[in-house]
């Protein structure tokens, strides 16, 4: 699960990498970094749906099925992406998801060296 998590994490901040000193119009006309995001946030919704149901409901505060719903809508109909979609998604709803799956993915860690310090004991 947190290999998933972080597989997650890693695509979104790579479409942060990928929109850094880019504008909606320099988006939409560069087709390579285009395509870029839209790969990332597919990986990002093949990393979710292989997150098990449990943790999904302990974390409601990511889109678990928004995010999962648009890695399916682009993989099977990417001959009509809407790239408006794609870019109102990266600007406006990633960064909190990037917030939520840093902090998740830095309690795992904590809880992880708490229990390996607890069986060192």
């Amino acid at each position: 699960t947190k290999t998933r998590l972080a597989h997650m994490l890693e695509a979104a901040r790579l479409v942060e990498q990928f929109l850094t000193n880019v504008d909606q119009e320099a988006f939409f006309t560069d087709t390579k970094t285009a395509y870029a995001v839209v790969r990332a946030l597919e990986i990002m919704g093949e990393a979710a749906s292989g997150i098990d149901p449990e943790m999904r409901v302990r974390y409601p505060e990511i889109p678990w099925r928004i995010i999962i719903d648009m890695r399916n809508r682009l993989i099977h109909g990417y001959f009509s992406i809407d790239y408006q979609i794609v870019w109102d998604t990266a600007m406006q709803d990633l960064p909190a998801v990037i917030r939520s799956l840093s902090q998740i993915i830095k309690s795992m860690n904590q809880t992880d060296l708490e229990e390996e310090s607890t069986n060192d004991d």
